[in-house]
């Protein structure tokens, strides 16, 4: 009897396990590319992969919504397009319970490399009944997502890539990709267990939007950061009854993280953090684009035990750098050309804005807090170099 059981556990194992050797799981929409291509259908191999295989790509346009619910690893070529017509509705934001309606949600362990994926099909024509719409959604799931194109997410909520946690952690790495053409986030890592590695995207925003707030990436809600080596450009203007400004890079309730290394042009604040022990070092940070200045803020910090080192920050018109909190360390940035233009007092005689701005033309700030190191920093032609 014993035999038996043993036996028919045996079985039960080897039918589950994927079998003997490497299998190929090749994807062609015609199969002109790939003429001996097992799938038309990119979800039809993601179900009929084992954990650990890998779906190849070939180049084509697949019109589909994908769930990725085990662990494998997809890949495409130059030409392997995601482009889904009519988009629904298919899961839900796992905090709220609202409906999400993106183009892949990665609720296992996933690697996405080298595809293309573009919402512009999406159908939501009136996005005042739309549900929120999603580039790729990691949904309390670990994953990457490497050299790949994300773009025309549209209506008030859409955003490229989200990352949100669950409590347990999950680490995923967004790295090398082309992020744009956004209405209201590049990349979003959120909620209390999410980590994310994001490092040489570029991702660029739609330039001075007036009717919304948008930011390249945004991290809140005790996510935790390490944003690294990339181009964050065109996220421009003051929105809103509240003059919300939109950021490159933003940090709320966000502490431990890093950003280093990057490149932030043409935004209208280029760092924007409320956290605390952050390292912000060694990015730099230009307000224009091309010959319009579009940059209020090159770096605002609240919180205490910040590090705020090496970077350089040029042509801002509201602040180069603003300070609020105890015990951060400020050393070694270069900060120049603050000057209030046009685009400062324009902003300030807003409505909205009247309140929200209190100075323009500041290199270096010290607008709150206490027992601050400041040391090496230079300002260079500012209308005023330091207002404490």
């Amino acid at each position: 009897m014993a035999r038996s059981v043993l036996y028919c556990a045996l079985a039960l194992l080897a039918a589950l396990a994927p079998p003997a050797g490497a299998r190929s799981l090749v994807v062609d929409d015609d199969r002109a590319n790939c003429p001996t291509a097992t799938f038309t259908r990119i979800q039809d191999a993601i179900d009929a992969a084992f954990p650990g295989e890998v779906v190849h790509v070939c180049a084509g346009t697949y019109a589909e919504q994908l769930v990725v619910a085990k662990p494998i690893q997809i890949h495409g070529v130059p030409g392997a397009r995601v482009a889904p017509a009519n988009m629904v509705a298919n899961t839900t934001d796992v905090r709220t319970g609202a409906p999400i309606a993106a183009i892949v949600v990665v609720t296992r362990n996933a690697t996405l490399d080298r595809l293309e994926f573009d919402a512009s099909g999406s159908g939501f024509s009136d996005c005042s009944t739309a549900p929120q719409v999603m580039g790729i959604y990691f949904r309390g799931a670990s994953g990457a997502v490497r050299r790949s194109d994300v773009h025309d997410i549209p209506c008030p909520n859409g955003t490229g890539v989200v990352v949100q946690g669950v409590g347990p952690l999950i680490q995923v790495a967004v790295v090398g990709n082309f992020i744009h053409d956004y209405v209201q986030a590049g990349v979003v890592v959120t909620e209390y267990g999410a980590q994310a590695k994001i490092d040489g995207n570029t991702v660029r925003g739609a330039g001075n939007t007036t009717d919304r707030m948008q930011n390249g990436i945004q991290v809140g809600s005790n996510a935790l950061a390490k944003v690294r080596r990339n181009i964050v450009q065109s996220n421009a203007g003051p929105s809103g009854s509240d003059c919300l400004i939109d950021s490159g890079n933003l940090f709320f309730n966000s502490s431990r993280g890093v950003i280093s290394g990057n490149t932030f042009t043409g935004n209208a604040a280029g760092v924007m953090v409320t956290g605390s022990r952050n390292r912000i070092t060694e990015n730099t940070l230009d307000g224009m684009s091309g010959t319009e200045t579009l940059g209020l803020v090159g770096i605002s910090v609240i919180g205490h035990d910040n590090l705020i080192a090496d970077n350089r920050i040029s042509n801002m018109s509201e602040v180069g750098l603003r300070l609020d909190g105890d015990t951060n360390r400020v050393l070694r940035n270069t900060i120049s050309g603050t000057h209030e233009g046009t685009l400062c007092a324009s902003v300030k005689a807003l409505p909205a804005c009247t309140d929200a701005m209190a100075t323009c033309g500041v290199g270096l700030w010290l607008a709150g807090g206490s027992g601050s190191l400041l040391v090496g920093n230079a300002l260079i032609d500012n209308d005023t170099d330091q207002l404490q």
